[in-house]
């Protein structure tokens, strides 16, 4: 998903993986700098989580350094039970 300026650039876009039913991974959610600081990030996330194709989807994850908030705003929160979550590190 992208968010288009009104001149026709483009300001951000997401990216999300899923299979539509069970997981969703949002990823690579990304504002260019000179639109930061407009609420872009989190209405973006916010538009993804609510789209009517994706309300069947039971898991949403994503991975986040340092926008906790924008992301809690959409819904997110931090893993339950975060010992029972493994990944495969790159090397």
């Amino acid at each position: 998903m992208a968010v288009i300026a009104p001149e026709g650039t483009m300001t951000g876009f997401a990216r999300l993986v899923t299979d539509y039913t069970v997981f969703a991974y949002l990823r690579d959610v990304f504002v260019l700098p000179d639109h930061r600081g407009r609420g872009l990030a989190g209405w973006l996330a916010r538009a993804i989580r609510t789209h009517p194709g994706l309300a069947g989807v039971q898991t949403w994850m994503l991975a986040t350094r340092d926008a906790h908030a924008v992301h809690e705003r959409a819904g997110f929160r931090p893993v339950p039970h975060p010992e029972c979550y493994m990944s495969v590190p790159k090397p």
